[in-house]
């Protein structure tokens, strides 16, 4: 349940953006992205630098029309969902620092202050590496343990960040 988070997105049929950046949002968004009548029209989702929590709803990467997600700095948890090559429109798609928003962030005092955040679980999907429309791939801070997989020659991948995680080598498609 979402205690301060945006409407559902199915409500707001014409907007084709929707920034909500930069906010205080809690909660999870999977009541925002539970419908699928949004799927239509949406391109750009940038629900970044706030609190939400939660997995990644897969909804969200149902729409044929969407080209870029931001999710970067909040406080979600469980694994990146292989739901994400749905979007097969998707340019963009930036999740660096998932669970390092404010609210998320363990703070250890004493002489000097240090932050803990968690790391996410799982593997990168391997579809993204494969994916001939994704141009950004923004993995960043997200202490991921997973081999990168290799990148496919069909691939339009040309800005691929994954600094900051536990790579663990070259995992070869079989």
């Amino acid at each position: 349940m979402c205690a301060h988070c945006p409407v559902p997105v199915q409500q707001l049929s014409a907007v084709k953006v929707l920034a909500l950046s930069g906010n205080t949002f809690v909660g999870g968004l999977d009541a925002v992205f539970s419908d699928l009548g949004f799927s239509g029209h949406l391109t750009t989702v940038d629900v970044s630098n706030n609190n939400f929590c939660g997995t990644l709803p897969v909804a969200l990467f149902e729409s044929s029309s969407l080209i870029e997600v931001v999710a970067d700095v909040n406080c979600f948890d469980g694994t990146i969902p292989s739901g994400v090559c749905r979007a097969s429109s998707l340019k963009t798609l930036s999740l660096s620092g998932l669970s390092t928003g404010t609210d998320c962030i363990e703070k250890y005092g004493g002489l000097f202050n240090f932050y803990t955040s968690k790391f996410l679980p799982g593997n990168i999907p391997s579809c993204l590496f494969q994916s001939t429309t994704l141009a950004v791939l923004s993995l960043s801070g997200n202490g991921i343990r997973s081999p990168l997989y290799d990148i496919s020659p069909n691939s339009s991948l040309s800005n691929l960040s994954l600094s900051f995680n536990l790579i663990t080598g070259v995992k070869r498609e079989a």
